[in-house]
């Protein structure tokens, strides 16, 4: 069974209402009983502390050690009656504060109990849950308190110490402090030579969370009486408020289920339009492909080219230096062969003058010997000299010759080498001017080639950014065409979600 809009809303309106209502009996039961407990523990504590001061004023009192050691001396035997054992009691402050406990919890509701693991009364030897409680107290020094409750009750605890001050020593100290000297107190109880600050009971303060629940009760029926009128009254503004707005809810409704249908129409065609331009810009960017990578071959074959003109131009360039280091070389080659020919030109000179010098010598050599054999046996030894020395101006002067021969013969060799080294001289500066014009060709063809890689990368960019513009269109027109597509998807959606509002409204669907 399909419900109208307002009624689920009503639906939905009373079950907040209903959810609201539990949450605010939950909270408002759990508030009123925690406040219950709250207040049961602050009276527990100011019924502990009223036992407290009990005992300090008792204590302040003084004179328990003078009346103790009075009764020790008339009774040295420890025989005490037992009136005059309540006497002294009435004196202890511990036992004023208990006793003062105990008959306040019987006026004022609640239960009092002290309880230890080493009492000198058996009721008061504490419990296996009441041993929990002494051990927290006694592993935690500095614990003052402990509170305990349950949905029946609540429980506040105070440990109880030993206090020399307060003459608890005086009973349960030194067995060589007794007033009988037998180690045993004035009421007749083994010392337990006990320090003081020593953890000897604890006192617990039962309350009941009767009145508390009561009330907790008590206030949950308040709230549900008037949240039920309330229910009552949302429930009726809420069908006076809605009806008017849902009317014109199914309106608006109608209206936008007539634009859907328009919207979808026009998607179709769009779609269709975005599909065809889809299918033009692909094409257009496969040509663009062809054409980028044909400009790419290009590219790469100019930069071939431009990089085998570079090392054309490092080539002629090498050559060059090294032709121009040859001329230089023959330069000094035909520098070197002058200074030789004209020293040897100068030796020649020299050995033309060492032959006259021997000609000469010889001459003389000649004179000499023809006076030497004038002048007969005293001559005769000069005759010898002279005969030596002639032959060595024939000697010197048939070497002069030989060095003149062999000088002519080299200036001769010097003549043609320095012809040889003219020659190719000029022929290295032919070389040096060709490789010159080489090295400048291939400057020329290496900057065009630079050039020309430039210009082709530029249209290899631009292609690039092209194709690039070209294949966001192919791109931006498959996305129109699909947006088109999920439009008019939206706009089939957009039919079934007016019917489904239709139905929520109405309970079914509207009539075409």
């Amino acid at each position: 069974m399909c419900l109208k809009l307002i009624t689920k809303i009503i639906a939905i309106v009373s079950l907040a209402a209903v959810v609201s209502v539990i949450a605010a009996t939950q909270v408002s039961r759990t508030e009123v009983h925690d406040q219950g407990e709250r207040d049961l523990v602050d009276k527990s504590r100011a019924i502990l502390d009223q036992l407290e001061g009990t005992r300090d004023y008792v204590a302040s009192q003084g004179g328990l050690a003078d009346y103790i050691n009075d009764i020790g001396r008339r009774h040295p035997d420890g025989n005490v009656p037992k009136e005059l054992k309540m006497n002294i009691l009435r004196r202890v402050p511990i036992f004023a504060s208990i006793k003062v406990g105990q008959e306040q919890s019987e006026r004022s509701g609640y239960n009092f109990r002290v309880f230890s693991p080493e009492p000198r009364r058996e009721e008061n030897q504490a419990k296996t849950d009441e041993m929990l409680i002494y051990n927290r107290f006694l592993n935690e020094p500095g614990l003052k308190e402990i509170v305990s409750s349950t949905d029946d009750s609540v429980i506040v605890y105070r440990p109880v110490r030993l206090s020399e001050k307060q003459g608890c020593l005086i009973c349960h100290g030194h067995p060589s402090q007794s007033p009988f000297g037998n180690g045993k107190d004035v009421l007749g109880y083994d010392m337990e030579n006990w320090g003081d600050g020593k953890l000897h009971g604890v006192f617990a303060i039962t309350s009941s969370m009767a009145s508390a629940n009561a009330a907790s009760s008590d206030s949950v029926n308040k709230i549900l009486l008037y949240s039920f009128a309330g229910l009552i009254l949302s429930v009726l503004l809420a069908w006076t408020v809605l009806r008017k707005p849902l009317e014109n809810l199914r309106t608006a409704v109608s209206n936008i289920k007539t634009s859907s249908s328009h919207l979808s129409a026009t998607s179709s065609e769009i779609s269709n339009a975005s599909q065809g331009l889809s299918s033009s810009a692909t094409e257009a960017a496969a040509a663009l492909e062809e054409t980028s990578a044909s400009i790419e071959e290009l590219t790469s074959m100019v930069k071939m080219n431009s990089d085998n003109a570079q090392n054309a131009r490092l080539l002629s360039t090498s050559a060059m230096e090294a032709a121009a280091r040859g001329e230089q070389n023959m330069q000094e080659l035909i520098s070197s062969m002058q200074t030789v020919s004209v020293t040897a030109k100068k030796v020649q000179e020299i050995t033309g003058l060492i032959d006259d010098i021997a000609f000469q010598t010889n001459l003389l050599a000649l004179n000499a010997a023809v006076e030497a054999a004038r002048a007969g046996e005293n001559g005769r030894g000069f005759s010898v000299v002279a005969e030596a020395v002639r032959q060595l101006a024939l000697k010197s002067a048939q070497s002069a010759k030989e060095i003149s021969t062999l000088i002519s013969d080299s200036v001769s060799q010097i003549e043609v080498s320095y012809k040889t080294a003219l020659q190719g001289g000029k022929t290295l500066q032919v070389i040096l001017q060709e490789s010159q014009k080489v090295s400048a060709l291939n400057n020329e063809i290496a900057q065009a080639s630079a050039e020309q890689s430039t210009g082709i990368d530029q249209i290899s960019r631009a292609l690039h950014d092209l194709d690039k513009v070209t294949q966001n269109n192919a791109a931006s027109s498959e996305e129109t065409a699909a947006a088109s597509v999920e439009l008019s998807n939206q706009s089939q959606q957009l039919d079934s979600m007016v019917e489904s509002v239709e139905v929520v409204l109405n309970g079914h669907p509207k009539a075409s």
